[in-house]
């Protein structure tokens, strides 16, 4: 095959997987902070009019009410650089009579966008790195079809967003430590702005990169006026573009300090959840009943493909063999700076006891350094000396790839309820199943689909009632929200369907109440939601 027909076959597989996953936005439903996320976007962009003085942007908050600049609110820890471009759209569409559903279509859609454009970069990046198109794209999918990361890569503008925004700078970061040059410099500072400006955690991995560079400076004895510049740029780039993208630092006064200090003690000593976690059968409460040091290596061990941990934790003792072999080259000296990247995070949450909820997604941006280890036990495996052994590998992985592939395709954004074999059973019980409530408007259409007009209670299941309001209208029109016992016993005298939707991670039922269960609905053998009758 010729060049150009592998670069053409390459790019079709990319469309294909774009397209898969666009498939499912149709039915990815409102989470519980989606709304309090777009205000955060208004916020940031009401801060840029007010200080900048800008009419066009004043003069469009004065008839919306209860919007303050983001300087003002506690919600200023996480900014929304990457939905810049979003925004104009979304006011746009303020006015429109189908708002909060055209508005969470959108978001979705620009969400999902951002998600595939860190999937774009691990191919390049590991491409970079190995320079070999199986392993590239094998690493590619195996980040793609992890089920819980392609869910959230659907809706989940903060974690996911990071993540992909992450794996473009390790890529400019890469291309920074091998050719120290200051277009790549540039670049990586740029990504750090926005990176940086999403969660401090950003900043953390470019000054892993920033670590990086300075010890191979030294050990390869390379200082010299340019590659002191070189860095110098990056360094000056990437705070001039935080700057920039952060108007909570500046709108009200120059504080950078005092920012920077509030956000990295919010982001280790989270106060305004107290962190309530279904783990291993146990409820856990941060401020009275800590999570166990345990908590998130053995949650994410749980919820990725096993495989996956194998390959993550036989890159180890791979890299290992190979610098005792004295056979490193370029993606090896690489491979610590990954490693690193992602253990440290853990190791300090398993030492630290931060406040983790809501599974282990705050820890998502370490999942791209993750992938580019797996990739390296995956490249390891395709160089074998023997054919044989090289095809029963890729074999291999393809299938198991696959599976991830057509497990997603049977629940589509229901794999946010993922976990491995090793969870074992139906694990409803004992860890949290869709967390954001996320699969409720799948659920509520299929309903109505099938049984017409029916009444839904509206104080049960939380997401219930904000998925209700983003149904198409004829969907909408087909459901009557109850919520007292008076309006579900007329209308069950009326000769009614009165359903409720139930987490069976989260809602607990009234004790001795006689409950008639419809349906479950399951992902992975996992059910994430239940349908009572009244």
């Amino acid at each position: 095959m010729t060049e150009q027909k592998k670069r053409y076959m390459i790019l079709g597989i990319f469309v294909a997987m774009f397209l898969f996953g666009a498939f499912f936005l149709r039915e990815t439903g409102v989470y519980f902070d989606e709304h309090s996320e777009e205000e955060i976007l208004y916020m940031n962009i009401l801060q840029y009019g007010e200080t900048l003085q800008i009419s066009k942007i004043t003069n469009w908050f004065q008839w919306k009410d209860g919007y303050r600049s983001i300087c003002e609110s506690i919600e200023k820890d996480h900014g929304s650089a990457p939905y810049y471009l979003c925004a104009p759209l979304l006011m746009k569409l303020e006015q429109h009579p189908e708002a909060a559903r055209l508005q969470s279509d959108v978001w979705h859609a620009y969400t999902y966008a951002l998600f595939f454009l860190g999937v774009i970069y691990m191919y390049r990046l590991l491409w970079e790195l190995f320079r070999d198109r199986r392993t590239a794209l094998l690493g590619t999918l195996m980040l793609f079809l992890t089920p819980r990361i392609f869910a959230d890569g659907l809706y989940n503008n903060k974690d996911s967003v990071l993540m992909s925004l992450i794996i473009v700078m390790l890529f400019y970061g890469i291309r920074f430590l091998e050719r120290k040059d200051f277009k790549n410099a540039c670049l990586l500072g740029i990504c750090a702005g926005f990176c940086g400006n999403l969660k401090i955690s950003g900043i953390y991995v470019f000054a892993m990169i920033g670590g990086f560079y300075l010890l191979i400076l030294t050990k390869e004895k390379k200082w010299s006026g340019k590659t002191f510049f070189v860095g110098l740029t990056a360094t000056v780039v990437g705070f001039l573009s935080y700057l920039a993208l952060t108007p909570a630092i500046w709108g009200q006064g120059f504080h950078l300090w005092e920012f920077l200090l509030w956000n990295l003690s919010n982001s280790t000593n989270f106060s305004r959840m107290d962190g309530k976690v279904l783990f291993d059968g146990t409820w856990y409460v941060h401020s009275t009943n800590p999570l166990p040091w345990y908590y998130l290596p053995k949650l994410i061990a749980l919820t990725i493909p096993v495989y996956l941990s194998v390959l993550l934790w036989s890159s180890i003792g791979i890299w290992i063999y190979k610098g005792r072999k004295h056979q490193w080259d370029f993606e090896d000296r690489s491979y610590p700076l990954f490693a690193l990247t992602s253990g440290i995070p853990v190791l300090a949450a398993m030492l630290c006891d931060p406040n983790l909820y809501n599974g282990w997604r705050h820890m998502y941006f370490i999942y791209g350094p993750m992938i580019v280890m797996m990739a390296y036990a995956v490249r390891y495996l395709l160089q074998q000396p023997e054919i044989r052994a090289r095809r029963i590998a890729t074999a291999m992985l393809v299938v198991l790839i696959g599976c991830n592939g057509v497990g997603i395709a049977l629940t589509g954004q229901s794999s946010s309820a993922y976990t491995n074999i090793l969870a074992g059973g139906d694990a409803c019980g004992r860890y949290e199943m869709d967390y954001y409530g996320v699969t409720a408007k799948k659920v509520l259409k299929s309903l109505v689909d099938r049984y017409g007009e029916i009444c839904i209670r509206s104080d049960g299941c939380g997401a219930t009632i904000v998925n209700y309001y983003v149904l198409p209208a004829e969907y909408r029109e087909k459901i009557r929200l109850v919520s007292s016992q008076e309006e579900i016993q007329a209308a069950v005298a009326q000769g009614k369907l009165v359903l409720g939707c139930v987490n069976p991670s989260y809602d607990i039922l009234p004790e001795g109440e006689d409950v008639v269960w419809l349906e479950d609905w399951k992902a992975w053998g996992n059910t994430y939601m239940k349908i009572r009758k009244y």
